[in-house]
């Protein structure tokens, strides 16, 4: 009877340092996993804003040459320095056949990447995406204008044209510059962030 008794005690000691050992054991490999999903969200996170910093920064400069290249042709038109009608013609016939394209997929992989991965800096790239637009929309609309006004040599009437771009170039570079920093903030912030915590954008 005694040894029924100890071996009863024994058996019962037995399973519950099993249970214990079980615990533990659930309890590190739960906390090792955590640690290793948010790792994985972290590395994500830092290759998709590696990404969308890429491509914004890509899309920018790309803009502003292009920007760049339409202020200058103004600026020699309202001067009386750009005497071939030719030039703004090569332009705008490059403006339609490469660049817009070419501007329409950087924007759409930029869209995208914004929305799927940092839905936060949805204010500042749809800010962005507005100036870029403008920016596209003007050179295109006014080369229709700007080609007759050469023709005719009245040329002061291009000066509010030639103010709207620059100014469309400043807004565009500080919006680019302020998302970018977002973009490297957000990715800092990722590490510590919790799984069920994603980001939301600023609208919410």
């Amino acid at each position: 009877m005694e040894w029924s008794i100890i071996l009863s005690s024994s058996a019962i000691g037995t399973v519950i340092g099993a249970i214990i050992a079980w615990i533990s054991s659930f309890l590190t490999n739960r906390a090792a996993d955590r640690r290793q999903s948010k790792q994985m969200l972290h590395d994500l996170m830092t290759a998709r804003g590696e990404e969308i910093y890429q491509q914004l920064f890509q899309d920018q400069t790309h803009l502003m040459l292009l920007n760049g290249n339409y202020i200058n042709m103004l600026e020699l038109a309202i001067n009386g320095k750009l005497t071939e009608i030719k030039s703004a013609l090569d332009f705008a016939d490059s403006l339609q056949k490469n660049d817009v394209p070419q501007l329409l997929k950087e924007g759409a992989r930029l869209s995208l990447l914004q929305t799927l991965y940092f839905p936060i800096i949805e204010n500042d790239c749809k800010k962005y995406i507005q100036l870029r637009n403008s920016i596209m929309n003007d050179m295109s609309g006014n080369l229709n204008t700007i080609i007759p006004l050469l023709m005719t040599k009245e040329t002061e009437s291009l000066k509010p044209l030639l103010d709207q771009a620059k100014q469309l170039n400043t807004d565009l570079a500080e919006c680019s510059n302020k998302t970018l920093k977002n973009i490297v903030e957000e990715v800092r912030l990722s590490q510590n962030r919790p799984q069920s915590m994603p980001p939301q954008s600023k609208n919410q």
